[in-house]
């Protein structure tokens, strides 16, 4: 169940019985995929972005953003002007914005 390819862009490709996948794209992207339902990525860009069964998902954007969703309903983003987000399952929410504005 083993797999490599060598392409005309130089890429290389992993795939094994165990469900793992690595790519080496034309843009030196690196993907992982396994049977756990975990996802890696390292585009053109310098993105990373994690992709997990238990609903857990992480991305690191061309801005510097991170965001996190949670089985728990709990989201987290720090966005391209520094802004954090909060939205738990008990209604809290909380926002650090551009004008530095906080509401509960």
């Amino acid at each position: 169940g083993f797999y490599c390819h060598f392409g005309p862009f130089g890429y290389l490709s992993f795939d094994l019985s165990s469900g793992f996948y690595c790519h080496f794209g034309p843009f030196g992207c690196l993907s992982f995929e396994l049977s756990s339902g975990f996802y890696c990525h390292f585009g053109p860009f310098g993105c990373l972005s994690i992709d997990l069964s238990k609903g857990f998902y992480c991305h690191f954007g061309p801005f510097g953003y991170l965001s996190f969703d949670l089985s728990s309903e709990f989201y987290c983003h720090f966005g391209p002007f520094g802004y954090l987000s909060f939205d738990l399952s008990s209604g809290f929410y909380c926002h650090f914005g551009p004008f530095g504005y906080l509401p509960f």
